[in-house]
């Protein structure tokens, strides 16, 4: 166990952990933004079906 060895693991355990709130946030955004989205597509005038 060197101290270059732990410090190694430590860069990884901290790179994964980014990685992870990084998905988890963009995740939430894409959620929140196609909720929007949806929320949009409802609220508006109905000559949508028409055009699909």
């Amino acid at each position: 166990m060197t101290l270059a060895w732990r410090a190694k693991a430590t860069l990884v355990a901290v790179a994964a952990l980014a990685a992870i709130v990084t998905v988890k946030f963009v995740l939430q955004m894409a959620i929140t933004l196609m909720s929007q989205a949806g929320n949009v597509v409802r609220s508006a005038p109905k000559p949508l079906p028409r055009l699909a």
